[in-house]
């Protein structure tokens, strides 16, 4: 094969590139047309995982369109019991996510942080607990935190938000 044909094929490589980056950044992947708003506003359907998140941060209640109050910050003992607590008020499953689901909802396209303040409002800039453990230390647990739009280990004794979230039901 010729040399030209390595270049051609380098050249369609970073066009597919390009045009990935591009649309992962807009509105097909995320943004408000990935989100319905559900029950008065309290909750939010994520259309792409099926996941149904409350919208304000635990602590914090949906009242006149917004999230009231101030966040609580936990120990990460502390929020599986908050979960199964609000669970039986509630009759819904919900839960504390794992690493994957809290971190499905970064935006990296957010000017001021990696979630969109418009379906999440009043999200803290602080630390978010999930209930993956790291498995390397039984100390410690994963954390998303929407300021800096990453993931990482801390550990379980540390103060974290959390925000709650259900599966669809079937």
């Amino acid at each position: 094969m010729s040399i030209s044909y390595y270049f051609k094929s380098i050249r369609t490589g970073l066009r597919c590139l390009l045009i990935f980056l591009i649309v992962s950044m807009s509105g097909f992947v995320h943004g408000q047309e990935r989100f319905q708003i559900l029950n008065d506003g309290h909750e939010v359907l994520d259309t792409r995982t099926r996941l149904i998140w409350r919208r304000c941060p635990e602590g914090m209640v949906w009242q006149a369109d917004q999230c009231s109050g101030e966040a609580t910050f936990w120990m990460w003992y502390e929020v599986l019991p908050l979960a199964a607590q609000a669970a039986k008020a509630t009759g819904k499953a919900w839960r504390v996510p794992n690493i994957k689901e809290l971190y499905s909802i970064i935006d990296p396209g957010q000017t001021d942080m990696a979630i969109d303040l418009q379906v999440f409002p009043a999200t803290p800039n602080s630390q978010f607990w999930t209930s993956s453990h790291y498995v390397q230390d039984a100390f410690f647990a994963w954390v998303v935190h929407f300021w800096y739009g990453s993931a990482y280990f801390t550990y379980l004794e540390d103060l974290s938000a959390v925000r709650l979230v259900r599966d669809v039901p079937q």
